[in-house]
Formats: structure tokens, C-alpha cells, sequence
């Protein structure tokens, strides 16, 4: 589904008037929608959730300020974002008690998105099948997870199976439920593989395995394990293995190590000594992306200013934001995650990293100043922006 703009109109990071423009929309200009809308309970004004123009950002507009229009062509795949999206949800699925033993891993799906589509924004391609986009989801598929797939399913709509990032949850519970199916038809204890797993898969979307599937496998899992390697080294550490068909399906080990000590002040900054190592971790894995020194403090001293860098920080009742960097649950980058994995540092970094990779404006800044700014305006989108960068460019020279 696409809008095209009726006027000019703001972007707005929440679905309500007070929210700052940090975007805009000129007349007739046409832009993707997410499938995600929102009815104000006070002002009964009707909002809609968009992707940004040369972005896979989102925000929000006013419902009767667009149109609704035909697809334009299908948007490209942002392989950074594919693939740290991946490793998140990886993250977040096994978290969760319920998914032992049939575990979720990034490489898999990575790696049917590159069988299925060579990780592009296609549309259908599977004979006899309405799937679309990177991982060819169907609507069956879809609609399993919504049905099935609770608490991970939780917030998303069926209009949401056309978009790469929550497609990526829709695979998780599938990978999660064959591999339960497997177990069940081989009896508890049985370890299946990913050989398994891809066998499966094929054979319920209609497809025969064949003499080549298990070396397509492979070549699919090496693909996925190389742009893991290149687009989010941050996010494994160093002893994640290779993955190979005949392996059996594992959780991946997903602890990258104690940060070392940044050296920032954050006693300056009103910091409690217990949280300073929560600090040090977003230096850390913000470095590990390949971010500068002024990225990284600007970075912290946003979480600063959110948290105060208590990673189990919540504002509830009302807002619904959780963690070190208040991901927002109903409208902002906290959308398909609970607050349980909001809490968990590493998960709330790893967010704020995929957005922040997003924007040019603050990987390209190269002034402490200049990158608290951008990462105010893009990333963390206060209601308050002049009066938040201000105040989070102090926390940032204090730091």
C-alpha cells in the first residue's frame, strides 16, 4: 500500500500534533506504507505510519493528508538493516523460556531470504503462492504468526506482511514452529538440522528437496554468515561459529564480552557508579559499528538523558517506553518487542545502532555538538527537540 501527499505535511516521529517535525511531505510526493495506523482516543484524528523517502526510517502523518495510491515499484532492501533486524530478533526470540528447544537463528533466515529472492523486495515468485518481499511470506504464513505466534505477534497487523522487517518475526515462528513439528514427529530429544529445517520448509510451500538441496543450503548459510560478518560485527562475538546444513539447529551464543572501561565521566553527569558500565557497553558496541568518538558519547549521553542508563527504566503508565534508550512499544522502535526484551541492554543498543545507521546526518557528524543533534532529531525524536539537544549536548561535554 503507498499514500501520495493531498498537501504539504509533517513527519512526525508519534502519531499526535505535540510530536516535533523531524520530516516532511510535499504535495504529491508517494510513499510506502507500513500498515500501521492510529486513531487519537482524545482527538479522534486518524494517523498513519510511513516510510520515509530514500529511508527505511518511519514516521508518522496525518491520515487526511495523504491519499491512498497504487504500489510504486517495490522499495530495495537495505541489507544492513535486513541483517541487524535478523540478529535482533534472533535475540529476542530466544530469550523467551518457551523456545527451547526448537531455537530461532539469524543465519537461517538470512539465508532463505538469499535462497527465495537473493535478499530483494520481489514479489511473488513461489508457484501457486501470493508471497512477497525478501522472505516470500504468504498470507498463510502471515496470518499463522498473528494466530500463533503470541506474545512476538503481539501490535502487528496483516498489513505488515508486506514489510522486510516484520516479515523477519513472521520467519522466526515459523523457523520455531517446524522445528517443533520436527521434534514432535520424531520424538522429544530429536535434534533436527538445518538440512531438516530447509527440507521442511520446502516441502509445506509446495517445493520437492532435491540432489542439490543440501549444497544450496550451505551456499545460502555461508552467504548469510558473510553479510553478518560485514554489515553487523558488533552484534556476534568472536567465537559465533559457522553455520553448515547438517549441523544441528542451536542456539547461537550471542554474548559479545564485557565492554572495557570508556573512560567518559559519568559521575559529572548524575550517573549512578552501578549503571557506568551500561555506558560502557553502548561505547563499545557503537565502536564496534564503526562509529566515531563523538557518535559514541552522543550516543550515551542520549541514553543519559533517557535512562539515566538504568536499562530496566520504564515509563509507564501512558508512554509504554522501556530500557536504556526508551524504545516506544505502540508508535516508535520499540514496535514488536515487549518490554521484557526492551530491558535487556544489549537488545535496546542493537536497536538504536539499526536506526542510527539509517542517517547520514549523524554518521557523518564530526563535532560532539553536531552528532548529539542528529542523534536527537533522527534517532531518539523528543517532544521538546530544541530544548532536548540543548540539554543533551551539556550531558555530552560533561561526559
Amino acid at each position: 500500500m503507498a499514500y501520495r501527499a493531498n498537501k504539504p505535511t509533517a513527519v512526525r516521529p508519534n502519531p499526535s500534533m505535540n510530536s516535533a517535525r523531524f520530516d516532511f511531505l510535499l504535495t504529491d510526493d508517494v510513499v510506502i506504507s507500513t500498515g500501521r495506523t492510529f486513531k487519537d482516543p482524545q482527538t479522534a484524528v486518524d494517523w498513519v505510519n510511513i516510510q520515509l523517502r530514500d529511508s527505511t526510517s518511519t514516521g508518522w502523518v496525518l491520515a487526511a493528508d495523504v491519499d491512498q495510491v497504487p504500489d510504486p515499484q517495490r522499495p530495495t532492501i537495505e541489507k544492513e538493516d535486513f541483517v541487524r533486524q535478523s540478529l535482533i530478533v534472533e535475540r529476542t526470540f530466544n530469550s523467551a523460556a518457551s523456545i527451547a528447544p526448537s531455537f530461532v537463528v539469524a543465519d537461517f533466515l538470512i539465508a532463505r531470504a538469499l535462497f527465495e529472492t537473493d535478499l530483494t523486495n520481489a514479489g511473488p515468485k513461489i508457484p501457486g503462492s501470493d508471497g512477497i518481499g525478501p522472505l516470500q511470506m504468504s498470507s498463510q504464513e502471515w496470518n499463522a504468526f498473528l494466530q500463533n505466534g503470541q506474545v512476538f505477534s503481539d501490535g502487528f497487523t496483516p498489513q505488515e506482511r508486506d514489510w522486510a522487517s516484520s516479515q523477519i518475526y513472521g520467519a522466526a515462528y515459523r523457523m520455531h514452529a517446524d522445528g517443533n513439528a520436527i521434534i514432535q514427529a520424531n520424538g522429544a530429544g530429536f535434534k533436527p538440522t538445518y538440512l531438516d529445517l530447509f527440507t521442511f520448509y520446502l516441502t509445506k510451500t509446495g517445493r520437492a528437496a532435491g540432489p542439490n538441496t543440501q549444497s544450496t543450503l550451505a551456499n545460502a548459510l555461508t552467504g548469510a554468515f558473510n553479510l553478518i560478518k560485514q554489515f553487523a560485527p558488533d552484534q556476534i562475538p568472536p567465537v559465533r561459529p559457522d553455520t553448515n546444513p547438517t549441523d544441528p539447529v542451536g542456539q547461537k551464543p550471542n554474548n559479545q564480552g564485557a565492554p572495557s572501561a570508556s573512560g567518559l565521566n559519568y559521575a559529572a553527569a548524575g550517573i549512578k557508579p552501578e549503571n557506568f558500565k551500561f555506558g560502557d557497553l553502548i561505547v563499545d558496541r557503537f565502536a564496534k559499528a564503526g562509529f566515531s568518538n563523538v557518535q559514541q558519547v552522543a550516543a550515551v549521553a542520549n541514553a543519559c538523558a533517557e535512562s539515566r542508563l538504568n536499562p530496566n527504566a520504564n515509563a509507564e503508565p501512558g508512554e509504554h517506553s522501556y530500557g536504556l534508550f526508551q524504545c516506544n512499544i505502540p508508535h516508535g522502535l520499540g514496535h514488536g518487542f515487549t518490554k521484557q526484551q526492551l530491558f535487556d541492554p544489549e537488545t535496546n543498543t542493537g536497536i538504536i545502532i539499526k536506526e542510527a545507521n539509517k542517517f547520514s546526518q549523524f554518521k557523518t557528524a564530526n563535532t560532539l555538538d553536531a552528532a548529539v543533534a542528529a542523534f536527537v532529531k533522527f534517532i531518539e525524536r523528543p517532544l521538546d527537540l530544541a530544548g532536548q539537544t540543548t540539554a543533551r549536548q551539556n550531558i555530552a561535554h560533561k561526559l
